[in-house]
């Protein structure tokens, strides 16, 4: 996981301060999503167009690996991803190095277009393809990785592409529609006199069977013109779109089963099912047919590898070294303050040069006062390592700064990482500390998947449930009312989600140690927040349900509360897992929400079914890049295992009718082979609760403004 972004200035004739790396960092939350290595590249592309890429990086799986990942022919690579499935990765090896050693060997569009497209997980990428002069850039079809553009204007000349919004430059997300390709136009204008400007084509490679955004119109089918006014690009004067329908992309979205039930598979439901009906009964009685019975077991098994490839082989924080202790450095210290600040200047051979900061500080859990430098073995950077080894070594060895030049060059890579993160097989969970956390309501799909991830984790290993609740006005008193003189103020927390919360705790295997996360907020709290960070990473998107639900996931996220089971129960704490599993994606495709029944009760199976088919193809343009953007503001990630690419190919192959059953009541008929499924590990009462939408079950929704409507833009969001 990374925070990464590219910056082009088109006008030839115009010096633009824009494309440093240090209003890059002033002018955005990038530095935030990466905490643990960064690094820059100015670059000239297509001969006169000065560049930057910046790459913040989230390690999480394999080797530390410097972001952007470069070689000495020019290459470079950003990839904001992981790649679960479709393409080889070692145990110990990083995707992000195994994606660029691949994609440098690519000579055609093709080649490139098919390798991306076999990856599995979530991504967003950049990538500069040096001999051909293309820079490539895209999201995966479901979108599960933000990815923002700043189109050229006249204005400006400038083209941009970031995680997150860099200030002043305005942006749109990318739409997942496929991969997008960035050359020279024929002829292209790569030099002159003054207002010269740089003309590129955008080469789009669609989806197969991808749709713009919000439309049911098929983008393969579209012509340049309609491209470019969906792109919002007809007055550029520096892009050109050319539509490459021919090569569309092989697509991990699948196409949905549309059988209807006939009378043979859609047995009668009896009279006696209302509304007032007990949904556990409903729901035991439906289990006893044999075709639901074997889909949701089928379910659980699909899903249950899901979430193994999501918390497997995560990072353990080192509690004494890093793994390899032939290339620890440590410098001992007295006092609170570090002293150690090594910082090597290496000017590297072929066309980069290469300054690499080591900033030493103390590890948390190191029993003496010492400070623990990673070694070159954990960290690659182009294919310079034994040079980079003699900086590193010498970086971690002394408390001087040292200056080595080993051949010429044109740009400029700074490199910084921190000392403490290691991927040792051990684990700290014997503190309390979890790898894993899930945003946790107590409804059904989150509490799915912390049954699945029970299945997955060794039995010592703690999991982070985190629940979300804002602060509720007291009908009969006054808000933050003190019942003696000197008392804290009085709070009330106690919102559905919480009391779902624990209902579902108690139905998980009492032999694992849960941390329920009480994470309250109060409306000043929740005010300060979201004027100083929240509504910037939520940008572009300003409407009131994106407020409601990016504040509940950004502080749910930021794992900051009050542990209300286990052994510290009552003791506040901060959640330290990096990976967050997220119950998106099980709505859309099993019929969880309100509309689903709407449209049911008007058009019947095959309304359904025409419903369930544009919420899975819109569902890229929803919220998963904003949810990415929220999330990993705390330098953690989402992981979405209704998202799975097996998952969804799964689902999508069921009539509808093995999905939800909208005759029968709430609590029961919507995603009902999920609720099934619940049923099958354990969780009776939970698989019985109705849904109810994170801004209503924290209660963030009548907080502020209850009488707005989710569609509206919010006042909040839009302010200076």
């Amino acid at each position: 996981m990374c925070g990464i972004c590219c910056i082009c200035s088109l006008a030839l004739d115009t010096q633009c301060n824009l494309t440093s790396i240090d209003h890059v960092k002033a002018g955005s939350f990038l530095e935030s999503r990466g905490p643990d290595i960064s690094g820059n590249i100015q670059r000239c592309l297509w001969d006169a167009v000065p560049s930057l890429f910046a790459g913040f990086v989230l390690h999480l799986r394999g080797n530390l690996t410097l972001q952007p990942v470069t070689n000495e022919q020019g290459d470079i690579l950003l990839w904001n991803g992981e790649i679960f499935d479709g393409i080889q990765v070692g145990e110990t090896e990083n995707d992000s190095r195994v994606l660029f050693d691949k994609l440098v060997k690519c000579s055609s569009d093709r080649e490139v277009t098919s390798l991306i497209q076999a990856i599995q997980g979530p991504w967003s990428i950049i990538f500069w393809q040096a001999k051909q002069k293309q820079l490539w850039f895209g999201r995966d079809v479901f979108g599960r990785r933000s990815l923002l553009w700043h189109l050229p204007s006249a204005e400006d000349g400038i083209f941009a592409l970031s995680s997150v919004v860099i200030k002043p430059l305005e942006f749109e997300e990318v739409p997942s529609v496929g991969m997008f390709c960035l050359q020279p136009a024929p002829p292209a204008k790569l030099s002159g006199t003054d207002n010269d400007l740089c003309e590129l084509q955008l080469h789009l490679f669609p989806w197969q069977g991808a749709v713009w955004p919000g439309t049911d119109i098929a983008v393969a089918a579209a012509t340049p013109q309609s491209v470019s006014q969906q792109l919002n690009l007809e007055t550029s004067q520096h892009f050109s779109v050319v539509l490459r329908s021919e090569d569309a992309i092989p697509s991990w979205m699948p196409a949905l089963n549309k059988q209807l039930p006939d009378s043979h598979s859609l047995r009668e439901v009896p009279d006696s099912w209302s509304d007032a009906s007990d949904p556990v009964h409903i729901l035991q009685e439906m289990e006893k047919r044999g075709e639901l019975a074997l889909a949701a077991e089928q379910l659980i098994n699909v899903l249950e590898r899901a979430v193994r490839k999501r918390v497997y082989n995560l990072p353990r924080h080192s509690k004494y070294q890093p793994r390899n202790d032939h290339t620890k450095r440590t410098a001992t210290y007295d006092g609170a303050a570090c002293p150690v600040d090594g910082l090597c200047n290496v000017e590297l051979s072929g066309s980069q040069i290469s300054s690499l900061t080591c900033n030493a500080k103390p590890a948390p859990q190191a029993k003496e006062n010492a400070l623990v430098c990673r070694g070159v073995s954990e960290l690659h950077i182009g294919n310079h390592s034994a040079c980079e080894k003699k900086i590193l070594d010498s970086c971690c060895a002394t408390d001087e700064a040292c200056d080595q030049t080993v051949g010429g060059g044109e740009a400029d890579m700074a490199v910084s990482h921190p000392p403490n993160v290691s991927t040792i097989v051990g684990s700290d969970s014997d503190n309390g500390d979890a790898h894993v956390a899930i945003l946790f309501s107590g409804g059904v799909d989150s509490s799915l998947l912390a049954a699945l991830v029970d299945r997955c984790l060794p039995q010592h290993e703690s999991v982070d449930l985190i629940n979300v609740a804002f602060e509720q006005k007291q009908a009969n008193s006054v808000r933050g009312k003190r019942h003696d003189a000197g008392d804290e103020p009085c709070y009330n927390f106690n919102v559905p989600d919480r009391q779902t919360g624990y209902k579902a705790l108690s139905e998980l295997n009492p032999g694992r140690q849960w941390n329920f996360v009480e994470v309250n907020v109060t409306q000043e709290v929740l005010q300060q927040n979201r004027c100083e960070r929240v509504r910037h990473l939520l940008y572009p998107l300003t409407t009131v349900l994106d407020d409601s639900i990016g504040c509940a996931v950004w502080f749910a996220a930021r794992g900051r509360g009050i542990l209300g089971s286990g052994p510290r129960k009552g003791q506040s704490y901060v959640s330290k897992a990096r990976v967050i599993l997220c119950g998106m994606g099980a709505d859309e495709q099993l019929a969880g929400y309100s509309r689903h029944r709407v449209r049911f009760k008007q058009e019947s199976w095959a309304g359904l079914n025409a419903e369930l088919e544009m919420e899975i193809n819109r569902i890229s343009a929803r919220n998963l890049g904003r949810d990415d953007r929220i999330i990993t503001d705390h330098g953690k990630e989402s992981r979405f295992p209704f998202l799975d690419e097996e998952v969804v190919a799964f689902l999508a192959s069921l009539p509808v009718h093995q999905k939800a059953d909208l005759r029968l009541p709430r609590g029961a008929g919507e995603k009902l082979l999920l609720r099934l499924a619940a049923c099958r590990l354990g969780l009776t009462a939970t698989a019985a609760l109705p849904k109810r939408a994170i801004q209503f079950g924290s209660r963030i929704a009548k907080m502020e403004q209850s009488r707005e409507k989710g569609s509206q833009v919010c006042q909040r969001l839009v302010g200076d």
